[in-house]
């Protein structure tokens, strides 16, 4: 006979009612975040901005990167990479600075001294236009002398005759001392009329001195009107025999 139980009888309420788990059925997690290694990550930061060539952000990321590996033993090893690639890219921002410094100036240079060959080359042909209008007007002779040249320009253009490289410096003085004016540019003209000038691509009515630009250029007017910017070993040559009265010069024939 089976054995009677003591419980009471549920009534249909307590058995369609849910009954509550036991406590240990219940999971119970507390996650906790991973460690960030703030110091390796602003490395990383600054270090990305490496092609900024201040200086500043390669020194704020190899600091910051410094900080970061010492930190990483205590964060279980976690930003070592970042840290080590931030110092990398902060030592490429300083070298990149470097070179900046070391080269800005002496580009500048280059182009402050690229800038005065090109003023020479105008201003001699600023001088070929007045040689031609005073040509004009004057049945074909040339201006006999510099100052005739400066006479033929409004206001004079003493600018014009002054090399831009050698200005107001006494190691470079004009070599032609006027009346009107004075100038760094020599004046040969080639013949007395300019239909006599042949041929006139090649004959010379003015030029600079190698010594205008340091030896590294001279500029040319011919009695065609054009300006010719010579460098290299030909400079000396060529002034030389101009200055001995061989126009065309025979190393430009």
């Amino acid at each position: 006979m089976a054995a009677m139980s003591n419980e009471p009888p549920r009534s249909h309420e307590q058995q369609s009612r849910p009954q509550p788990l036991p406590v240990s059925d219940y999971v119970v997690s507390y996650a906790t975040h991973a460690p960030v290694n703030q110091p390796a990550r602003l490395s990383f930061i600054f270090g990305l901005l490496f092609f900024i060539p201040l200086a500043v952000p390669g020194v704020v990321a190899i600091l910051f990167g410094r900080r970061g590996l010492r930190s990483a033993p205590e964060q279980g090893g976690r930003g070592v990479g970042l840290a080590r690639v931030g110092i990398v890219l902060g030592v490429i921002n300083l070298l990149l600075t470097l070179v900046m410094l070391i080269a800005g100036p002496i580009a500048l240079a280059n182009a402050r001294r690229q800038a005065m060959r090109v003023q020479c080359a105008s201003n001699l042909r600023q001088i070929g236009q007045a040689v031609m209008i005073y040509a004009v007007s004057n049945k074909n002779f040339l201006p006999p002398t510099i100052d005739h040249v400066a006479a033929t320009m409004p206001g004079g253009g003493k600018q014009v005759f002054v090399c831009p490289a050698c200005g107001t410096n006494p190691a470079k003085p004009p070599v032609l001392v006027g009346t009107i004016v004075s100038s760094h540019y020599h004046y040969i003209p080639a013949a007395a009329r300019l239909h006599q000038i042949k041929p006139a691509s090649r004959s010379v009515i003015a030029y600079e001195a190698p010594s205008n630009h340091n030896n590294q250029s001279m500029n040319v007017l011919f009695a065609d009107g054009h300006v010719e910017m010579i460098t290299g070993p030909s400079m000396s040559t060529i002034a030389a025999e101009l200055a001995a009265g061989q126009n065309p010069p025979p190393s430009m024939r």
